[in-house]
């Protein structure tokens, strides 16, 4: 039986998060909006754009657009009990002071020893979160070709407001990066910054 493409997997929970986030993604935006006590955070200020790896549990390299003022780092432990010490996730943020509100992130997910490997549907299911979270609405959506891989990208804007996201969602190396951008819509689409950004992830082994 031939297998279906990832980009038709791709497809098919683009149609899927259309309809609206899945109870999962809901449950992770809702843990998201609480700190956790297991996570470990750091804050390095900044006076320029920085390209490097932030931690090292975080082993890729980006380059932040200009603006960027203040670099803070979450690192979760993995959730398997037979792994205490295992990274499950790290959020990299970087604030944009130039545009107030505005800002970069990547996220990186690891999958746990004895876990099953990710899927397109993890992908799907961060990025829903992340909407939930910021509480806007989906206005895009389709597959990205970055990293000699197929991602997903998402378009979102503040209903009847000036905030807009842009998101991408990548399986790489095993792991999932989810990059994300924000602030007002006018310029966030715009900025050749916010662009190379998303084109300048360097993922390291």
């Amino acid at each position: 039986m031939r297998r279906p493409s990832l980009l038709a997997v791709v497809m098919f929970l683009l149609c899927a998060l259309s309809a609206g986030p899945s109870a999962a993604a809901v449950r992770d935006a809702a843990r998201a909006s609480f700190p956790d006590p297991a996570a470990r955070s750091d804050s390095t200020a900044i006076d320029r754009p920085v390209r490097g790896a932030f931690s090292p549990e975080g082993r890729f390299r980006i380059l932040w657009p200009d603006g960027c003022s203040k670099i803070r780092t979450r690192s979760y432990p993995a959730t398997d009990p037979a792994a205490p010490d295992t990274l499950g996730r790290v959020d990299v943020f970087c604030d944009n002071a130039e545009q107030g509100a505005g800002g970069t992130m990547v996220i990186e997910l690891f999958s746990a020893p004895g876990r099953e490997a990710f899927t397109p549907a993890d992908i799907t299911e961060m990025i829903g979160s992340l909407v939930v979270r910021s509480g806007q609405t989906i206005t895009r959506q389709g597959p990205v070709e970055r990293f000699a891989t197929t991602g997903v990208r998402v378009l979102a804007r503040e209903k009847g407001g000036s905030q807009a996201s842009w998101i991408e969602g990548f399986k790489i190396k095993g792991r999932i990066f989810v990059l994300m951008a924000w602030g007002l819509e006018d310029v966030l689409y715009k900025d050749p910054e916010i662009s190379r950004f998303f084109a300048s992830l360097e993922v390291l082994d």
